[in-house]
C-alpha cells in the first residue's frame, strides 16, 4: 500500500516541507504552473535501462494508474526528493 498526501496550494507545500516559498526554489521545487501535487514516504518509479532505448522511469508496484495519468497531464510531473519524501507536483504548462 502506497501512503499519499494530495496538496494543491503553495501554502500547503509549504507546511508538508517545512519550507518558506522563497526556499522551495533552492531545494528544487517549482512552485508554478501547476496544478497538483502528492506526497509519498516512498518513490512512486524506479530506473530501468535498456542499452537501445536508455534510461527511463517504471512505476512501482500500486503506482501505475497515477504515474500515467501525471505523464499525460499536459506537460507531466516533476519529483523532487527533501527531507526523506517524495514531491510530485503535476505541471500544466
Amino acid at each position: 500500500m502506497i501512503t499519499l498526501q494530495m496538496f494543491d496550494t503553495r501554502e500547503d507545500l509549504c507546511k508538508l516541507t517545512g519550507l518558506s516559498e522563497d526556499a522551495l526554489w533552492d531545494k528544487g521545487f517549482e512552485p508554478e504552473d501547476w496544478d497538483v501535487g502528492f506526497c509519498s514516504d516512498q518513490a512512486l518509479t524506479y530506473t530501468e535501462f535498456d542499452k537501445d532505448c536508455g534510461e527511463w522511469e517504471e512505476p512501482v508496484s500500486g503506482a501505475y494508474w497515477l504515474v500515467r495519468q501525471m505523464e499525460d497531464y499536459c506537460i507531466g510531473y516533476d519529483c523532487v526528493k527533501f527531507g526523506g519524501k517524495y514531491y510530485y507536483m503535476v505541471h500544466h504548462a
